[in-house]
């Protein structure tokens, strides 16, 4: 299960984003939900993995608002580090 999980929370970096943010994408991938929804842990995990990325180690803690269920399909995670 460990290696599904890792795979389905891959993440690639594509570049810079707006304002000089790292840009990564990454696949929301089906079957990771909760009645269609793709799980919110699951989606931060994508972005808990862009975050380790981008800053070199993995996030202490994380807090995440979702403002719209997760949908299977290609997805952009921005990482801004001040």
């Amino acid at each position: 299960m460990m290696g599904e999980f890792l795979d389905a929370t891959q993440v690639t970096e594509a570049g810079v984003g707006a304002g000089g943010s790292r840009r990564y994408t990454a696949e929301v991938v089906a079957g990771w939900d909760i009645a269609g929804n793709a799980n919110g842990g699951y989606l931060l995990a994508i972005a808990a993995r862009a975050l380790a990325d981008a800053v070199g180690r993995p996030p202490l803690s994380l807090t995440a608002h979702y403002l719209a269920p997760g949908q299977p399909g290609p997805a952009e995670v921005l990482v801004d580090v001040h």
